[in-house]
């Protein structure tokens, strides 16, 4: 079946469509004045998420976070765990998520036999706009992927997704890989395909033995391929404890300032925090500046 992508959608004023009003999908405007018509403005503005917190929320479904409905609950709630390591990348998804959140969505547990360090646990309150959003994107309560809502990731989501489960590999850690393992090989061959079409980001699927003899697949991408990535999310990044992930550490002196200088130009918002974090590394870099 052909694989058509429209990577041109818009991204604003982003509503949830239930089932019923799937059959309206090509009149988004007119769906949406219906929906504000049926609903008191509290209950409107429950239903709808802002274009930000959607990108956020999709991109950290891909990655280490989830759309589950707990028992005795009508509607889902989004829930992610995340390293202390990445203690600036949690508190930045809370921070754009506080209006959906509670007092008592952060929690921090003790290390257990996987990892020596605290884990963060952040949930949502259960809501009519993440029920949608879950039924756009799981089925049988299982994340699935779809032409439809892979068309609403934007660069935004892409980046998100690599701060939670990408990172670079290699001799000299000048390529990328992307965690997918939780994902099947024919979810890994979807989401290839989709990055391919619409991002022309081409990657290449691996697979290891796991404990139990199976095998699980992830997503490789050489340094080529890495650095025209970077190059798409870098103007979004928005973290300064994250720039490990976009500094490549060439051993050749032009090659890494070339990186540094298309770091600085990328995020510029960052510059400074990008000469203190090559200052902890011990990368001389004086005269770029």
């Amino acid at each position: 079946r052909k694989w058509s992508i429209n990577c041109s959608a818009s991204y604003t004023n982003i509503i949830i469509m239930t089932m019923e009003d799937r059959k309206n999908r090509n009149q988004p405007s007119t769906l949406r004045k219906k929906v504000s018509q049926k609903l008191s403005n509290k209950e409107a503005n429950e239903m709808s998420l802002t274009p930000l917190q959607v990108q956020i929320l999709l991109g950290t479904i891909l990655g280490v976070g989830s759309l589950k409905k707990q028992t005795g609950y009508a509607n889902v709630r989004f829930q992610m765990r995340h390293s202390i390591v990445n203690l600036g990348l949690f508190y930045w998804k809370i921070d754009k998520l506080r209006s959906i959140s509670t007092p008592n969505s952060v929690h921090i547990s003790e290390p257990d036999g996987f990892s020596k360090k605290h884990k963060l646990h952040f949930q949502t309150r259960a809501l009519p706009a993440l029920t949608r959003l879950h039924n756009l994107c799981y089925r049988n309560n299982k994340l699935f992927f779809t032409k439809r809502w892979l068309n609403l990731l934007t660069e935004v989501s892409l980046m998100v997704w690599w701060l939670d489960d990408g990172g670079k590999i290699g001799r000299i850690r000048n390529k990328g890989k992307l965690s997918t393992q939780g994902f099947t090989r024919f979810q890994n061959k979807l989401l290839q395909k989709y990055l391919f079409k619409c991002w022309h980001i081409r990657t290449y699927m691996s697979c290891q033995r796991n404990n139990t003899g199976g095998y699980y697949f992830f997503l490789e991408m050489n340094t080529t391929i890495l650095k025209k990535f970077l190059r798409i999310i870098m103007p979004v990044m928005p973290i300064p404890q994250m720039l490990y992930k976009f500094y490549l550490p060439y051993k050749n002196k032009n090659l890494r300032e070339s990186w540094i200088r298309e770091m600085i130009f990328h995020m510029p918002s960052l510059e400074p925090y990008i000469y203190e974090y090559l200052a902890k590394q011990g990368v001389e870099f004086s005269h770029l500046k």
